[in-house]
């Protein structure tokens, strides 16, 4: 289909899509013709198929009213499930209203008959039920279950159990409620976090749409809930998450891809979120074609509206819209990120920062300050300056002492309410022995101890979200330095509900909870780079403590080890870039700089090598090397070393600079070898996972020496190690690959 026919049969299909069916057959007759007026009967039956497929599908994105019983007869029951009303009808299904048969569950739920079947829906639905089940988020309706009728009438039908909630579609409630554009976009953005943690735990919706975001009016404002989160994945066989074709979508809100059948990726959300802040800002569905924007939403909003869409929500919509899923924004939470800058009267980043464009956010932005500060300025001309300063000052010195007493009192509660609870866990085995008889003493483990507070520490400050968060990161720190890896990444991954139930993406405590549910997990590589990416976004947005380079750290080592040096390199400058800004004498955050930047500079090293950049890449060791120097002689530091002199042996045996290579890549493996170079900090013999790539690394790299150096025996010695450590890395590179490919 050529571009000029996308056009015209996108013009025309709604038009006839509002008539009523008994019009449409003289509007078609005028209408499709071609450029001399002579029939197009192609164009018609392409009209025709589009109208018929409407009765079936509903192309508008609303459930249709509900239908009467004697058109469409209620089952009595569907699975276990009781059917008690009919919620609507669509495209995918039914959706009942209905409750357990058995009792097991006193709840309402709205229950999905869905149309399509098959042994392949079957076994898609084995495979993905459990997963779409964990979706815990305060802006996502639950799934509660989803299966295949096995007997009666409806076996073999698929079915899905959801939260039922009772509410409107987002653009019905926000014109309802005569929300204005601030409030709109807030609704947009409780969409976002719920498709931006979905993203996080590797799931995609695929069919966002109005009516797949009900909302619902509570004490504390409208709120959004998205449905439907997984069903299109349900109905699709294909395993991948990334790389699944177009599948079950809804056409008028589907992105280009989709339509096309293309590659399905987290880019196709991101495109769903722009269509439904296109309509919730401007009352209309965005009308495009694959290849080219659609106009911009102030051309078609309603004028009390259109008026705030000038300019940067004009330019957000259409970068979320984008036909080219890489000029789309990179992620739900990138897009959450720009709308939460324009709420605040940022800059956003969809438009050129241009002098003239930040000062004029500034001046949006500060409107009360500026207006203030020129009337100063006319005060002080007028002699009046001197008092109204002073006056202001006074109420300024006033409200930071209010605010100051009323976060120590809060600081007091919590370290109080802390206290109390160690002392009644410590105390634990003591008053056992009194009371059970049982003997304690110094044998008592800490792990006891620590399973002891996990034990209670939810039942305790379950009336404390915030205090009880922060409990569950700590012990999930202290299993991890005990080695307890799988119980540290539980309570972490606590932490994170929690947080994720307190406050709204972008937020720097979500974001230091996402990088701490990740970094603990050493399995699933590519869900744990795409949580940390996810973590350093939303610190772009709101940067505070100390977390972003550390982070940036962390995620540059997992792209390495993936075979992905672009993205290392990338993240070790942006990571090394914050360090040197933020990390300034006189902070806090002053004691980390050398150590963190160090090791930045050696990640840098590390992606410039794979890249072939030898050059670059010396000098940033370098830099690696005088940061190192200048750090106390701590043991801890040896095995941060030793992968220093990984590379140092690398980078000399790509450079052809053979002797000079051996002595760093022996120390690097831990070889005895008086040819080792040796280790200016105290030896540490522990096995870490720093070390363990350190000898991955290194002894690949001396069998490759020795065999250039015809010193095959030599070679032999490493060479079993290092045939294991390149399988490894090659299945590494294998979820790179893959990792790259689904983020096109």
């Amino acid at each position: 289909m050529t571009a000029d026919r996308w056009t015209r049969l996108t013009d025309l299909f709604p038009d006839a899509l509002d008539l009523a069916p008994d019009q449409r057959d003289a509007f078609l007759t005028q209408a499709c013709v071609d450029v001399t007026g002579a029939p197009d009967p192609a164009l018609r039956q392409e009209i025709e198929s589009l109208l018929a497929a409407a009765e079936v599908a509903d192309l508008t994105g609303t459930l249709r009213s509900p239908v009467a019983p004697a058109e469409t007869p209620l089952p009595d029951q569907v699975g276990p499930w009781r059917v008690t009303g009919l919620l609507g009808e669509g495209g995918a299904g039914i959706v009942y209203r209905a409750e357990r048969a058995d009792g097991r569950i006193d709840r309402s739920v709205a229950l999905k008959v869905l149309r399509r079947a098959g042994p392949a829906v079957t076994r898609q639905f084995d495979r993905e039920r459990q997963a779409l089940a964990m979706l815990e988020h305060p802006h996502i309706a639950r799934l509660y279950d989803a299966d295949v009728v096995r007997d009666g009438p409806l076996a073999g039908t698929p079915f899905l159990v959801m939260e039922c909630i009772d509410g409107q579609s987002i653009t019905e409630a926000a014109d309802r409620l005569r929300l204005d554009v601030e409030a709109r976009l807030r609704l947009v953005l409780q969409a976002c976090a719920a498709v931006g943690y979905a993203h996080s735990r590797l799931v995609l919706h695929r069919d966002l749409k109005p009516s797949n975001v009900l909302v619902t009016e509570t004490a504390t404002g409208p709120r959004a809930v998205v449905l439907d989160f997984g069903v299109a994945r349900l109905l699709d066989a294909d395993d991948s998450l990334t790389m699944t074709r177009g599948g079950a979508y809804t056409p008028a809100y589907a992105a280009p891809e989709q339509v096309k059948g293309g590659h399905v990726t987290t880019a196709t959300d991101v495109y769903g979120l722009g269509a439904l802040l296109y309509e919730t800002l401007s009352g209309q569905r965005p009308q495009g074609r694959p290849d080219v924007p659609c106009a911009p939403p102030r051309t078609v909003a309603p004028a009390h509206l259109g008026r705030r869409l000038v300019g940067d929500l004009d330019t957000i919509c259409l970068k979320a819209l984008a036909p080219e899923p890489e000029r789309r924004y990179a992620s739900a939470d990138a897009l959450a990120a720009d709308l939460t800058r324009f709420l605040d009267g940022l800059p956003v980043e969809a438009r050129p920062a241009t002098a003239r464009y930040r000062l004029g956010r500034f001046v949006r932005r500060h409107r009360t300050g500026v207006a203030a500060s020129l009337v100063v300025a006319l005060a002080v001309v007028g002699g009046l300056g001197a008092a109204l300063w002073q006056r202001a000052e006074a109420r300024h010195e006033r409200d930071r002492a209010q605010i100051a007493q009323a976060e120590a009192e809060s600081q007091a509660e919590r370290a109080e309410a802390v206290a109390g609870f160690l002392e009644q866990i410590l105390r634990a085995p003591n008053t056992r022995w009194y009371n059970e008889g049982q003997a304690t003493g110094p044998d008592v483990p800490i792990r006891a101890v620590l399973d002891e507070a996990a034990a209670r520490v939810d039942r305790d400050f379950a009336d404390q979200p915030d205090l009880l968060a922060d409990l569950h990161h700590i012990l999930g720190d202290t299993y991890g330095s005990l080695g307890l890896r799988e119980e540290g990444v539980r309570h972490h991954r606590r932490t994170l509900a929690l947080r994720e139930s307190i406050y709204t993406a972008p937020h720097p405590k979500i974001a230091e909870a996402l990088y701490y549910s990740a970094a603990g997990d050493l399995e699933r590589w590519a869900e744990s780079v795409v949580v940390m990416q996810r973590a350093l976004d939303m610190l772009r947005v709101r940067n505070e403590g100390n977390n972003f380079p550390f982070i940036a750290h962390d995620l540059a080592g997992r792209y390495l080890s993936l075979g992905l040096p672009e993205r290392a390199l990338a993240a070790a400058i942006e990571g090394a870039a914050d360090a040197e800004t933020r990390f300034v004498p006189g902070t806090e955050a002053f004691r980390y700089r050398d150590p963190i930047l160090s090791m930045l500079r050696r990640n840098q090293a590390a992606a410039l090598i794979d890249l072939g950049r030898l050059g670059d890449a010396e000098h940033a060791l370098g830099q690696s090397d005088s940061l190192l120097a200048r750090l106390p002689r701590s043991a801890s530091l040896h095995s941060s070393w030793r992968v220093q002199t990984c590379y140092r042996g690398r980078l000399r045996r790509l450079q052809n600079r053979l002797a000079e290579a051996e002595p760093p890549l022996l120390a690097c493996v831990g070889d005895p070898s008086p040819l080792a170079m040796p280790s200016p900090f105290p030896v540490q013999n522990r096995d870490t996972y720093v070390t363990q790539d350190a000898v991955r690394i290194g002894s690949v790299e001396l069998v490759a020496l020795y065999d250039a150096l015809g010193r095959r025996t030599e070679a032999d010695r490493f060479r079993a190690r290092a045939d294991r450590e390149v399988a490894y890395t090659d299945s590494l590179h294998r979820v790179g690959r893959a990792l790259r490919s689904g983020a096109r």
